[in-house]
This record gives structure tokens, C-alpha cells and sequence, in this order.
């Protein structure tokens, strides 16, 4: 991801706390950039097969606005003042040290978690309240999440058959989704 990258943010507690472009990037440290997270905004330098690559003006496909998240009745933030957009075929990754926020970001879009403020829009539409099972949204977690009795085709299948989705949509999903990724 480094190769592609063009935004390295610096994250603690959750929080962005510095914005480094990839040639500020190139001036850090070994070890300051095992603390950045990688984000990459040149979609030529991804190619999702048969798919129309957006302007870089293009409206985002999601939104998280300003997120803020505690646990419980602890009084400082897990997260704070999230803030990104993604375009449609744009590729985010969220990398960090444990506990700077990644799964909880993940778990506030797909509505595991409400935030305590904040917003999420899904095609601009603000989807920061809907239950779960109401978002056409997916999340693949680090480990633990796989069927060990399913092969890797049917677990990436797995939601698309929940969806009702024709047998022939979920061949050829699957088999892009694995072309992306060289399996």
C-alpha cells in the first residue's frame, strides 16, 4: 500500500492527529510510519477489472463526518473527529496500532455502534441511525468471521446468497472480488 499511498495519516485515540502527503511521508521515520494509516486518492493506480474509473471529483459513495465515540461512561473519546469520503472503486484501508480506532470506525459504519456524534452518509444519505440489517454494507473482520466448514468461495458468497442474489450475479462477483485480490 505504501507504493500508493497519498495521504498518511498519524492516528491516537482514535483521532487524527497530524496529515502527511506522500512526499512529506517520504521524510519520516521507520517507526513514525508504522503509526500512519495509508490512504490512497489516485485511482489510476488501482484497477478494479471492468469497472469505470471516477474523477477525482466524483461524489462519495460513503461519508463519515466528524464521528466521535466513547465506551460506556468513560469521558475521553475512543474516536474523535473521524472525517473521510470514499469514491465508488476507490480502495481505503485503515491501518494502525492496536487501538487507534479502525475496527470501532468499521463497527460505527455498519451500524454495530452509534456514535456519540457524528454522521455517516451512504450516497449522501445519512444512514448514521438505521439499524445493521438495513445497510447495504458489508464489513470482513481481521479473524474469527470465516466459516471453517465453508471453502473460500462460499464464505465470500455468503452474504450475496443471505441477499437472495441469482446464482449467476454471485459467480461472478465472487470471481471479480478474487481476481482483485490474485486468488
Amino acid at each position: 500500500l505504501a507504493d500508493i499511498a497519498d495521504e498518511y495519516w498519524v492516528m491516537a485515540n482514535g483521532e487524527i492527529r497530524q496529515k502527511y502527503t506522500a512526499a512529506e511521508a517520504k521524510a519520516l521515520s521507520p517507526e513514525q510510519l508504522r503509526t500512519c494509516c495509508l490512504r490512497t486518492l489516485d485511482l489510476d493506480k488501482i484497477v478494479v477489472p471492468e469497472k469505470p474509473l471516477q474523477p477525482a471529483d466524483a461524489p462519495p459513495v460513503l461519508s463519515v463526518l466528524d464521528l466521535q465515540y466513547t465506551y460506556g461512561k468513560k469521558t475521553n473519546a475512543l474516536l474523535s473527529g473521524v472525517d473521510f469520503s470514499v469514491r465508488e472503486h476507490e480502495i481505503l484501508g485503515l491501518v494502525g496500532a492496536n487501538g487507534c480506532g479502525k475496527t470501532t470506525t468499521l463497527r460505527l459504519i455498519a451500524g454495530f455502534l452509534e456514535p456519540n456524534s457524528g454522521k455517516v452518509l451512504l450516497k449522501g444519505e445519512d444512514i448514521t441511525g438505521v439499524p445493521p440489517y438495513k445497510r447495504p454494507v458489508n464489513t470482513v473482520f481481521q479473524k474469527y468471521a470465516l466459516f471453517p466448514h465453508l471453502n473460500v468461495f462460499d464464505n465470500i458468497a455468503f452474504g450475496l446468497k443471505l441477499k437472495n442474489t441469482p446464482k449467476d450475479a454471485i459467480v461472478q462477483k465472487v470471481k471479480n472480488a478474487l481476481r482483485m485480490v490474485n486468488m
